[in-house]
């Protein structure tokens, strides 16, 4: 830092500092169902979203972090923001984008709704890898950080029955 006072209401200041700014990425997690026109079309699922910096001491994700939703065309739904237990909530369609999170941390979401289907969980991007309903990366500024979540009904849960049939 310089600073010279030369009086008379005249004076000069420079400064220069050397800090790294921390790049940051997005991540997106998106919820789809694997067949359509079952009830669970307008149903609502939860998620819970916890970050890491070494990948293995997860704390959620602080309580009113923001996140845009918008459907699978990339068109706005609207916005949300994380409960106290790093919770939000998606329907069939539906994206949550979590925008400016540090890369190189990692990222976990889980599905914490149950149901009668089944639940496959696929990550994209740097260092992914799923665990029952979980899905894990690593942030990166570069790739693409997605993780996604298709339900799938059970089987006997599509059946039918009519004693009149």
């Amino acid at each position: 830092m310089f600073y010279m006072e030369r009086g008379g209401w005249a004076s000069n200041l420079s400064m220069r500092f050397n800090l790294q700014t921390i790049p940051m990425g997005d991540v997106i997690v998106e919820k789809q169902l694997g067949v359509t026109g079952t009830g669970l079309d307008s149903q609502s699922f939860t998620f819970k979203a916890e970050t890491s910096d070494d990948g293995s001491n997860w704390a959620s994700l602080a309580r009113g972090t923001s996140y845009t939703i918008t459907d699978a065309r990339g068109n706005s739904a609207g916005s949300g923001s994380v409960g106290a237990d790093g919770t939000f909530q998606l329907q069939a369609g539906q994206r949550a984008i979590f925008s400016d999170l540090a890369t190189d941390t990692y990222f976990r979401a889980t599905e914490t709704s149950s149901g009668t289907y089944s639940t496959q969980v696929h990550v994209y991007g740097n260092s992914g890898s799923t665990s029952g309903k979980s899905g894990q990366l690593q942030v990166s500024k570069e790739d693409t950080n997605y993780v996604l979540f298709v339900n799938t009904p059970d089987s006997s849960s599509l059946l039918n029955y009519d004693k009149n049939a």
